[in-house]
């Protein structure tokens, strides 16, 4: 390397071997709708489950928000009322929260009134009970989950086979 003089100024030289197709093809921007249908036949299911995927996602959020809301709500008046061992207080109290809290909250308040048994154990129960209707949706999600990414390698095989299809029929 030669050594460079300290007044010398760096100049940096534009070297465009596509003369000039790459600066115009950054004029002419693809939209959303062209790069889809660029994307072929393999871009509708990819887009429904998107769509359905994110819908669930949406309606999962919600169900989740409102139990964790409505028990965070009610759960200081619950656990007050029990602990001034004010039983029915604590029942008129557990039907305010959300349904599936409720139905926890109550089994719990059962248990206490008959203080008999394995509570743990039998709240358990009472639990994994109340679990299909909080995992509802989320099987359909993680085959989806599975299904997209082979979708997209499905539309990019495709695409490759386009492109040597076009290779060897124009060389």
């Amino acid at each position: 390397l030669l050594p460079v003089p300290e007044n010398a100024a760096i100049v940096p030289i534009i070297l465009d071997v596509s003369d000039g197709a790459a600066i115009e093809s950054l004029k002419h921007r693809k939209t959303f709708r062209q790069y889809f249908e660029a994307g072929g036949v393999v871009m509708y299911p990819l887009a429904a489950i998107a769509i359905l995927a994110l819908l669930m996602v949406i309606e999962r959020s919600v169900v989740y928000g409102r139990v964790v809301s409505g028990h965070d709500r009610t759960r200081p008046e619950i656990t007050r009322t029990l602990k001034d061992n004010d039983i029915a207080g604590a029942a008129t109290a557990a039907e305010k929260a959300p349904r599936t809290m409720a139905r926890l909250w109550q089994r719990g308040i059962e248990l206490i009134q008959r203080r008999g048994g394995d509570v743990e154990e039998e709240m358990q129960e009472a639990i994994i009970a109340e679990l299909p209707g909080l995992e509802k949706h989320l099987s359909s999600l993680a085959v989806f989950a599975a299904i997209a990414p082979l979708l997209g390698l499905l539309g990019t095989v495709g695409g490759m086979i386009k492109t040597f299809e076009i290779i060897t029929q124009y060389g």
